[in-house]
């Protein structure tokens, strides 16, 4: 893959992540961290630790992700992938399932998604593009995500800072001005 093209994929992913975080503000507490790599030439990977939808329904999205890779990795080696294949496919799954997870659960809020999915190559994960997101009357296209979701990633990664863990409140003001504008 071509540098440009790793580069703009891995915004586009940066960016829906963003806005899925965006989304699901609207009904959840989020903790959020930045992820262990210095992102200099892309947006960062802003992760998602839990979602805190009541004190008694708490999805920890990080440990969710972490089992998914797991077992994705074992299925790799399992099929006689190379220890490094699988290794490299476990980092890139991580994010792609982190997505995945994010979107069903915005499916379960009621958002109806349109997306489609790239072809895996040896059997590798799909990576998913999200085309539209609608939920009633409101509806933003591919290009509205990704304007509003690499806004709502700077927000993000300004209020981590240097922090290890940032909880982000439920309906949050910066967030909804972002995400409505």
């Amino acid at each position: 893959m071509v540098r440009n093209e790793y580069c703009s994929q891995r915004n586009y992913q940066s960016k829906v992540r963003a806005f899925c975080i965006g989304l699901l503000n609207q009904y959840a507490d989020i903790e959020v961290k930045l992820g262990t790599k210095k992102a200099y030439q892309t947006l960062p990977f802003v992760r998602v630790d839990s979602i805190y939808f009541s004190n008694e329904d708490i999805v920890r999205l990080q440990a969710l992700v972490k089992i998914r890779v797991a077992t994705l990795e074992a299925i790799d080696l399992r099929k006689n992938v190379k220890q490094k294949t699988a290794l490299f496919r476990k980092k890139k799954n991580t994010m792609i399932e982190s997505i995945h997870l994010l979107i069903d659960i915005l499916r379960e809020k009621g958002f109806e998604i349109e997306s489609h999915f790239s072809q895996g190559r040896n059997e590798t994960l799909k990576r998913e593009t999200v085309i539209s997101i609608r939920k009633g009357s409101l509806f933003w296209n591919k290009q509205m995500i990704e304007i509003i979701g690499e806004r709502l990633c700077i927000n993000l990664v300004q209020r981590i800072g240097g922090s290890t863990l940032v909880k982000v409140p439920k309906k949050d003001s910066q967030i909804n001005l972002l995400l409505y504008s």
